[in-house]
């Protein structure tokens, strides 16, 4: 990301905070484990101005293994009180080319939300009820699964059918991956 664009976020900010009226979520996926700089100057910002941020954190490896998030640079960043955690899937798989849960029985849908919370929940003291589908995959088990697990909220592509929730809130994404 350029100053440029960290600069327009900051000018969009000063707007919003301004105008009670206007209702924004703002979402950041894929933070890394390591150090990387764009990452770093977003949560930067968001805290700074303590505008409210989703951050759609995968839990583990390719292999299950949970990442120590404890060790990441961002721990500060990710527990800081304006940040919400999101689940981001449990490995962020891209399977047979339909996303982390797109052809997905729901019994391991169900256990993929299952063990990505709870890992989650290992390093975070904040109330994992988000999701946000890794390459915004879905499957005709996501609402009852979301059920099971307490998610309530759902942020995917708002061009992509998503099936229907029930008592789950959906907040589509709207900008794409503009940074």
């Amino acid at each position: 990301m350029n100053y440029k664009r960290i600069i327009a976020l900051y000018a969009f900010f000063s707007l919003v905070l301004s105008a009670n009226a206007v209702k924004v979520v703002f979402r950041l996926d894929d933070p890394t484990i390591q150090y990387d700089s764009v990452h770093f100057r977003v949560f930067q910002l968001f805290i700074g101005k303590e505008v409210p941020l989703s951050v759609a954190v995968i839990p583990c490896t390719k292999d299950e293994n949970a990442y120590e998030i404890t060790d990441s640079v961002y721990w500060s960043f990710l527990s800081a009180p304006n940040i919400e955690i999101a689940l981001h899937g449990l490995t962020h798989e891209n399977i047979n080319n339909q996303g982390e849960f797109g052809g997905l029985s729901a019994e391991e849908t169900n256990r993929r939300f299952n063990k990505g919370k709870e890992v989650l929940q290992k390093h975070f003291s904040k109330s994992i009820n988000t999701f946000i589908p890794p390459f915004n995959a879905t499957n005709l088990s996501f609402p009852e699964n979301m059920e099971k697990n307490e998610f309530n909220i759902l942020s995917a592509d708002m061009f992509q059918k998503i099936p229907s929730c029930g008592n789950i809130q959906y907040y589509p994404e709207t900008l794409g991956h503009l940074m």
